[in-house]
């Protein structure tokens, strides 16, 4: 497979997207950005945990989870010595894991961010020779997914404004650089 075709064709399809920027956040609007950090920011998975007595939620990576000893007749009844515990971080009253409703708040698919993150990197050596052309292939879809995406809602624009983009045509650069 070639790789550097891959990235320079998706590199190309962005590029010929027009440049227009949103005037509030000043992003474009119709090109997909490349980046790592924003594709990170807005794809990371929250888990929480819920409190058992004030039903408020804590971060699970900020709770701090521990063995207790459990009382003679739970350990003999459960069959354990230990149960897995942790103190809320508002009212630090001592949940039971096990009793513990655990949310997780991802991103539902299909979803388009208007970023991707960086082509993937290749390892020297035979490791990483079969992932990385998984990793590639997936990269490349992900990344077609957005350039269609983008690429439709400025088909849609184009059609409700066709002259609005044929004045921006002319008074700015249309896609060249300008100075």
């Amino acid at each position: 497979m070639d790789y550097d075709k891959i990235f320079g064709s998706l590199s190309s399809w962005n590029a010929l997207l027009p440049r227009n920027k949103n005037p509030d956040t000043g992003k474009y609007v119709y090109r997909v950005v490349v980046s790592d950090q924003e594709f990170e920011e807005l794809t990371k998975v929250t888990t929480e945990a819920k409190c058992n007595n004030c039903n408020d939620y804590c971060d699970y990576s900020e709770i701090q989870i521990r063995d207790t000893v459990l009382p003679l007749v739970d350990s003999i009844l459960s069959g354990h010595e230990k149960e897995k515990t942790w103190d809320c971080l508002k009212c630090e009253h001592t949940n039971r894991l096990i009793d513990t409703e655990i949310v997780e708040d991802a991103i539902k698919e299909p979803y388009f961010l208007g970023v991707v993150p960086k082509y993937p990197r290749r390892k020297d050596g035979l490791q990483d020779r079969h992932q990385y052309d998984r990793k590639v292939t997936q990269w490349a879809w992900n990344f077609i997914a957005e350039l269609e995406e983008k690429s439709t809602q400025f088909r849609e624009d184009y059609k409700e404004n066709a002259k609005e983009f044929e004045a921006w045509d002319e008074e700015i650069d249309g896609g060249e650089e300008s100075e």
